[in-house]
């Protein structure tokens, strides 16, 4: 169940550089539904939110504008492409993402696009997605910002190896940028052009029987 409506602070204590910092959590069920809960925890300059299930259309701009830790858990990919989809402003630094409806290249793609470029840190777990042998290499060409995938950082071989092998479906998903599904091989879009075409030639050749008719 979510935790207790509130906020907590902890005591102020001297950082690295010899500053104060004071850390707040502030914890918010989800009223309309009660499907989920968020919990921003604050610390100095980092915000970190935690979202769980559906609570998205429960936080307001500011609070996802000035995020720059975003956890999620039990949250569908679409709820978070429409909540980042318009803010290219936001501050995120460091995403999240375990029990998620991730299922497909696709997906993966659409949110790199959206947490791109000031996303440095991705994690990606218990998702279906996770199965995918060319996750981990199609993070690596795609995701232009990033230095670290699920606690690995990446090298520029491993990088530049990614984009050689990968360079058909990089081809492909540069064209289909931001479609929601895997987009056709070459041989489908061919086949449908056959098919305008003969179809284009047949109501043109009919038109014109109907023309010589007095």
């Amino acid at each position: 169940p979510p935790p207790p409506q509130g906020s907590s602070s902890s005591p102020r204590s001297l950082g690295a550089s010899g500053q104060q910092k004071k850390k707040v959590t502030l914890t918010q069920p989800h009223q309309q539904q009660q499907r989920g809960y968020y919990e921003v925890t604050v610390e100095g300059d980092e915000r970190t939110l935690q979202i769980y299930g559906e609570a998205f259309d429960g936080l307001t701009p500011k609070i996802l504008s000035t995020t720059t830790a975003l956890v999620c858990r039990f949250v569908a990919v679409d709820s978070i492409l429409d909540a980042f989809r318009n803010k290219k402003g936001h501050k995120l630094t460091s995403v999240t993402l375990q029990d998620t409806t991730l299922s497909s290249l696709a997906d993966v793609d659409d949110l790199l696009e959206i947490f791109e470029p000031t996303c440095s840190d991705l994690t990606i777990a218990a998702a279906p997605a996770c199965s995918l042998v060319l996750l981990r290499p199609f993070v690596a060409a795609r995701g232009h910002g990033l230095q670290a995938f699920n606690g690995d950082a990446f090298t520029e071989d491993e990088r530049r190896a990614a984009k050689n092998d990968l360079n058909g479906i990089l081809r492909l998903f540069d064209h289909h940028q931001g479609a929601s599904t895997f987009p056709p091989p070459p041989s489908a879009k061919k086949t449908i052009q056959q098919q305008k075409s003969t179809h284009n030639n047949t109501t043109t050749t009919t038109t014109k029987k109907k023309s010589e008719h007095p």
